[in-house]
């Protein structure tokens, strides 16, 4: 799994390699867990172990860490380890399927109780499972490679999750990803559920792109804020006094032309603190441009529930999806405005929709 930490270009440092040995590992299909202060606990997905050396491998990413810990393996710039990971790396395409690791899928104990708590069924008996069914979803990961630009450069991996089947951006399920080991094949067999096209997944994850690029920006520029305060500051002080000694030669002669020339001295002056002001808040604002830098599909399976509900002498159906990744029930999405809802209603036809569009 990409990780999100900011890439700072420049001379390479032990920062910028334990991101990169990281985020590839997890990409691959590891399952990676800190042990310590830079020391790396990594369970090695099947396909990788033997390019590693071993399923199981503890990194070391200091040396005295490394000392301290003989189990471990030092990785540094020339190592072996470090060299066979970057050819993998570099073997490795730009797009990736990661599948559930385990056949093994059950209802979630309580059923009953998920339903009453999660959703409200408006004027509705308690609802009645019918039947259930497992389906094998997809989640389309896209990483973007994005450049924020201001009066320094970074980069950072922004990943966007986008479950295939409803287009709902879901990179909360990341964190849960990022605890299962996967497989590199799928070791099950459920019917697949039908998804949205690629090209509606990739707009809707451009469109959240957007947002998560912008708080980023706002972040950056906050973090700047105290030195662009500080040159203002200072440029303000400096044209103030300049100003201030043109205003007191100003006031001092009654010559006509010695005074034009004073008076556009200070438009000047005024003209260029408003210009260098500009030109320093500019400088620390932040643009952002972006690109897609690689696909990864998380194939996982979800169970289909059938529920039969009541609502005065009338029998509808409904349903749900249970999600094992993270334990809970899904919201449906709302017939008319798209939009996931947990709060149970029926339009003017009977059709199951959200209160809004009722």
């Amino acid at each position: 799994m990409t990780s999100g930490a900011l890439l700072t270009p420049g001379a390479p440092d032990a920062r910028n390699l334990k991101e990169f040995v990281l985020a590839y590992l997890r990409r691959a299909g590891a399952v990676v867990e800190e042990a310590g202060f830079e020391l790396v606990d990594v369970l090695v997905p099947d396909a990788l172990a033997g390019t590693l050396g071993a399923p199981v491998l503890r990194l070391a990413f200091d040396y005295e860490v490394a000392r301290e810990n003989p189990d471990s393996v030092f990785l540094t710039y020339g190592s072996d380890l470090l060299d066979r990971i970057v050819r993998a790396a570099l073997e490795t395409g730009r797009f990736t399927e990661v599948f559930w690791p385990d056949a093994d899928v059950r209802l979630p104990a309580r059923l009953e109780h998920f339903l009453a708590t999660e959703f409200d069924f408006v004027k509705c008996k308690a609802p009645a499972l019918e039947g259930w069914a497992v389906y094998e979803h997809a989640c389309y990961r896209f990483d973007f490679r994005t450049v924020f630009q201001s009066y320094d450069q970074v980069e950072e991996m922004i990943p966007v999750l986008v479950d295939g089947s409803t287009g709902q951006v879901r990179n909360e399920l990341l964190l849960h990803w990022a605890r299962v080991p996967p497989a590199a094949e799928r070791p099950y067999y459920w019917p697949r559920r039908r998804e949205r096209p690629l090209a509606e997944l990739h707009a809707r994850a451009c469109l959240a792109l957007d947002r998560l690029a912008q708080e980023r920006a706002a972040v950056l520029e906050a973090s700047s804020a105290g030195h662009r305060d500080r040159e203002l500051a200072k440029m303000e002080r400096y044209f103030a006094e300049n100003m201030a000694a043109l205003q007191r030669r100003l006031s001092k002669t009654d010559d006509p032309a010695r005074q034009q020339r004073l008076q556009q001295q200070l438009a000047a002056c005024e003209t260029d603190r408003a210009r260098r002001g500009k030109d320093i808040r500019e400088r620390y604002a932040v643009s952002a441009r972006a690109a897609l830098d690689g696909l990864v599909v998380y194939y996982q399976p979800k169970i289909e529930l059938r529920l039969r509900i009541q609502q005065r002498d009338e029998v509808f159906s409904f349903l749900l999806h249970y999600n094992p990744l993270d334990g809970r029930i899904e919201p449906p999405l709302c017939p008319h405005c798209d939009r996931p809802f947990r709060r149970v209603m029926r339009d003017a036809a009977g059709t199951p929709c959200c209160p809004e569009c009722r």
